[in-house]
């Protein structure tokens, strides 16, 4: 009996040493990783894999997909947000762009000068005779492609023969800040656009001064304020250096002598009526 019992302790021991190198192959062994693109294709599927959870998807919270790498978040779009849509950060690039346009294409300062035909309206125009030539002066400041401001000095000559007689000259200054609108002619006919029409909206003061001949007598001026309108064409002779414009204007200052009756035996009740000028000139750019 004690010789089979240490014979069968020896057996134990023996099998025990022979299961060591498999135990320790097995904890050496890497673990099963899951294939994505199975995953992927059993989830589109509608299918799941064995030992997943119900409701199971391939991406985690947190941004993270099934592998547990991070994804990279959207990035946020703010094209129609409130603080964008009426603010400035959408007009700037569109308004550097026009602005660099205008500078390259578009024309700053100017200096004209001009002189053509004068004349006057209603009963006015039956007394006084028009002078030839009206003059004028002109400097320019162009804000962008279609508005631009003036600076202007004008003189206009007219003449009557007063009931007394003789010959009496009338000469009527005018200083004046007009604004011009220039039309867009992109989508206009080439003849027009070559034409680059415009319009005039000014203001300024008229003097107005008698002088007669005969008697060597003149009146004190009588200057008064008055509006003005009009437009004009400008063709390029040198693109950006040199135009020849063609203007036309209608001036309404309303003088002391409008409703004097001293023409009345020449059959003109009162001087009611309106001045208008048409003015050729050279334009000098830069």
């Amino acid at each position: 009996m004690p010789a089979s019992a240490s014979t069968s302790k020896l057996i134990s021991a023996f099998l025990m040493i022979s299961m060591l190198p498999g135990a320790a192959l097995a904890q050496m062994a890497p673990n099963p990783v899951a294939d994505p693109n199975a995953a992927g294709s059993a989830a589109s599927s509608g299918q799941s894999q064995p030992g997943a959870q119900p409701g199971a998807s391939g991406s985690t919270p947190g941004g993270a997909n099934s592998l547990g790498a991070p994804q990279d978040p959207e990035e946020d779009d703010f094209s129609t947000s409130p603080y964008t849509e009426y603010g400035e950060l959408s007009n700037d690039e569109e308004q550097e762009a026009e602005d660099t346009k205008f500078f390259m294409y578009g024309r700053l300062f100017g200096l004209s000068i001009g002189a053509g035909a004068v004349g006057a309206t209603g009963n006015r125009g039956q007394a006084y005779q028009p002078g030839f030539p009206s003059f004028e002066l002109r400097a320019h400041y162009w804000f962008d492609f279609n508005v631009a401001i003036d600076l202007g000095f004008a003189s206009m000559p007219f003449s009557f023969s007063p009931p007394a007689g003789g010959v009496t000259d009338v000469t009527i200054q005018n200083f004046s800040v007009d604004v011009k609108y220039y039309l867009t002619t992109t989508n206009l006919p080439a003849a027009i656009a070559f034409a680059n029409p415009y319009f005039i909206l000014g203001f300024g003061g008229y003097s107005k001064r008698e002088f007669t001949f005969s008697t060597g007598a003149s009146e004190a001026p009588d200057t008064q304020p008055g509006p003005a309108l009009g437009a004009g064409l400008e063709f390029a002779l040198r693109k950006r250096r040199l135009y020849l414009s063609f203007e036309g204007k209608l001036h309404l200052p309303r003088f002391r002598d409008t409703t004097s009756p001293d023409f009345q035996t020449f059959g003109v009740s009162d001087l009611s009526g309106q001045f208008y000028s048409v003015v050729t000139g050279l334009l000098f750019v830069w």
